[in-house]
Order: structure tokens, then sequence, then C-alpha cells
């Protein structure tokens, strides 16, 4: 671990909001099924202690989109995603962190495309204050937190980090 991060949202915290969303979330479709797809890796942690709090039905259909490569963003590939059609489902495509909007955005285009009745967004960490931001792909979030860079509790740098509890901030250039 590099000793000039600091905790932004503890492990407790992350929970907590969590818990409170997965009720929000309960009562919204309380009367649907629902599809989660959530965004592997980095969506692994938030799905799972998701689906630990919601009391509606629903099943799970995971995806990999890739977007970064370290800090750099790249071309949006999407390595893993439902081979038959969405016809007439809800879907709650579940992301780690929500920075310039173009991977949720390309997303739920891909689950219309395939038929959905409709697609919500839902996100850990919401980032304020990103230059071009999609604001019109965002329904949900937990957090809001600033435009630094983040790892832990699925965020990674590299593959590294995922595994730290919590949300930490990275200060520029440490990584």
């Amino acid at each position: 671990m590099i000793k000039e991060a600091k905790m932004i949202i503890s492990h407790d915290k992350l929970l907590k909001g969590i818990i409170a969303h997965a009720e929000r979330l309960t009562h919204l479709f309380q009367h649907k099924h629902v599809t989660l797809m959530p965004i592997l890796e980095g969506a692994d942690f938030y799905c799972q202690t998701l689906r630990h709090h919601l009391e509606l039905s629903y099943d799970v259909i995971p995806i990999t989109v890739h977007s970064y490569e370290g800090t750099d963003r790249k071309e949006l590939k999407v390595s893993k995603f439902p081979a038959g059609d969405l016809q007439g489902k809800t879907v709650i495509v579940l992301d780690d962190i929500y920075d310039t909007g173009k991977t949720m955005k390309y997303v739920k285009e891909l689950c219309y495309k395939r038929s959905a009745l409709s697609v919500f967004s839902s996100v850990l960490l919401y980032k304020l204050d990103v230059p071009e931001q999609e604001l019109n792909t965002l329904d949900f979030s937990c957090f809001n937190i600033q435009n630094d860079f983040v790892v832990g509790s699925g965020l990674d740098y590299n593959g590294k980090y995922r595994e730290l509890e919590g949300v930490w901030k990275f200060p520029q250039g440490a990584y």
C-alpha cells in the first residue's frame, strides 16, 4: 500500500450506503423482476453486497467491459455480454464508479439493442466535476466523490488494490 494514500470512505460507511441503496431499489422495483448486470470485475463487491440486502426478485447476468489501462482511458472493449436477447427485461447495470459515463452509456445502448424493456444504471461512486461527463446516463449512485483517483472495494489500478477495504484516494503521481 502506498503510504500517501488516504481513506475517503470507510468499509462500514460503504456498507451502510449500499444497504440504504438496496432499500431504495427494493421500494422502487418491488413488483418487478429485475436483471442485475454488474460490470466485472470492478462492480463485483458492489453487486455482492447489494444482493444480500435486496428484497425483490432478480437474476444476475455479469458482463465484462474494459475501458482503462492504468489511468489512461482506452477504447471500450466488451469481452463478455449475454448472447441472447433481453426481451422485456428490466435491467439495472451496476458499476463501481461513474466518471465520464461513456461505459455506462455504451452498456445501456447494448441492452436496448438486445430488446430490454427498461435499463437503469446504478453505481457505487459518482465522480463530481468530470470534464465531458455523460450526465444523462446515470440513474442511481450510493456516494458522490471528488474527481480523484481512487482504489479499494472493487476499484483497482492495473489489477492492484481492488481488495482494500474502503475507498482510498491516491495522490497524483503516487501510483
